[in-house]
């Protein structure tokens, strides 16, 4: 090999390459764009014994297939058409081949695959199935890319009942194998890994009243969460026969304590971040009376709805005068309970990012 090991000083130009470059001369893979030197890529007469024989140089060309790909190749197999991409011509065509291929499998057969690939191995999995390597990559890759656009939701709760009950009861439940399973969980490990390390910059990059703030709602939650369910319920799990409170029933919350209008309602703000967060978020923020508090908001939902059912007929039925009951004031309100400095949206993308950058 002349020229390998000797020392990169100027190499000898092809006068036809630098004319080709010249004029940009248009071939089948491409414009030819600079004359690789030797000792980048050693030249095709290395071996020739005899200098009469005419060098072939390599030359770097701009695809003319894909407009953004770059090839490297004989400057005599650019000029006679030989090369005709950058490789992307070749790819496209395996990967049509390989769709071909994994089209002839069922659906059935294409998930055995890609559990054996896990679970046997790959020279196994060819040999049993008798297809080559590339048809296996393909499919797998295809199989992948179909798991990674279920629902975010389905695939949270895969993860989370995998992490919790382990991989055979996530796999019973969503009627999954185990191959299946374990790619969802890593999809879902890898996309958790990412919101992190984005909350952590955002977190940072916040100003230190905003999170003062969002602390103190946190710390405020917590108490006014514990506050709604003691005062619905009374600390019981039940209702006694002889529980009466004037104005409220029996594990619901008042009016004035939960309504559409969370403006005028005491504990209306709390009610919409926690249906608004996750599950785990609201969990592991506002502690453990949250499934309780849950249950307060749908028990409230649900009898209030009731109770508009049976009277509707009623009501109707009377031709009075709409009276509108006057709203208390926000400032006499916020002197028992604490109204957060913004809205419930603000909330929701403050505590996840606190929470995602904890």
């Amino acid at each position: 090999m002349a020229n390998v090991g000797k020392s990169r000083k100027p190499f000898k130009r092809n006068p036809e390459i630098a004319n080709a470059i010249a004029q940009a001369s248009q071939y089948v893979g491409g414009v030819a764009l600079f004359q690789v030197p030797s000792w980048v890529r050693p030249r095709v007469d290395s071996f020739v014994v005899d200098p009469k024989i005419k060098r072939d140089a390599m030359v770097c060309f701009a695809c003319a297939v894909c407009k953004t790909g770059f090839g490297l190749c004989r400057f005599t197999e650019l000029r006679d058409g030989v090369v005709k991409s950058c490789w992307c011509l070749e790819d496209k065509e395996n990967r049509e081949y390989q769709a071909r291929q994994v089209n002839k499998i069922s659906a059935r057969d294409l998930r055995k695959i890609y559990d054996d690939r896990t679970s046997i191995g790959i020279p196994a999995t060819l040999a049993k199935w008798g297809i080559s390597k590339s048809t296996l990559d393909h499919a797998c890759r295809d199989k992948h890319a179909r798991l990674s656009r279920k629902p975010v939701n389905i695939q949270n709760d895969i993860y989370v009942l995998a992490n919790v009950r382990g991989i055979e009861a996530a796999m019973a439940k969503f009627e999954l194998n185990h191959a299946e399973t374990l790619a969802i969980c890593g999809i879902v490990r890898k996309r958790k890994a990412a919101q992190k390390v984005e909350a952590i910059a955002a977190w940072v990059a916040m100003p230190d009243s905003r999170k003062s703030e969002i602390k103190n709602i946190i710390r405020e939650g917590k108490s006014m969460i514990r506050d709604a369910v003691e005062q619905a319920t009374g600390g019981l799990e039940a209702p006694p026969l002889d529980w009466y409170e004037e104005g409220r029933y029996w594990g619901e919350l008042t009016i004035a304590e939960y309504s559409t209008c969370g403006k005028y309602s005491y504990f209306g703000w709390a009610v919409d971040v926690v249906r608004a967060l996750p599950e785990e978020f609201a969990a592991s923020i506002f502690g453990s009376s949250v499934a309780k508090f849950v249950e307060v908001i749908n028990a409230t939902e649900s009898g209030r709805a009731g109770r508009r059912r049976s009277y509707k007929n009623k009501i109707s039925s009377i031709d009075t005068q709409v009276v509108r009951r006057k709203r208390a004031p926000e400032a006499k309100m916020s002197g028992r309970y604490f109204f957060p400095p913004m809205g419930s949206q603000d909330i929701v993308a403050g505590i996840s990012t606190y929470t995602l950058a904890a």
